[in-house]
């Protein structure tokens, strides 16, 4: 979805730390890229714990029972 400015939803919710790049569905999203580089780097939000698991890591351990 493209916002005001030309900016899209996506980059702006990566770029807020309220989501990642999730590379299965966009491999070649330069944009989405660097957001999530430049945001991991200030750890907001998402990016603040040490540890985290991405959702479809999480998915894919909960449909194997694990």
């Amino acid at each position: 979805m493209i916002l005001t400015g030309g900016r899209s939803l996506n980059g702006e919710t990566v770029r807020a730390g309220l989501a990642q790049w999730y590379r299965q569905r966009a491999p070649y999203d330069r944009d989405l890229e660097r957001l999530e580089a430049e945001t991991r780097a200030a750890r907001p939000r998402l990016w603040a714990e040490a540890v985290r698991v991405s959702p479809w890591e999480w998915r894919k351990k909960r449909e194997a029972g694990t």
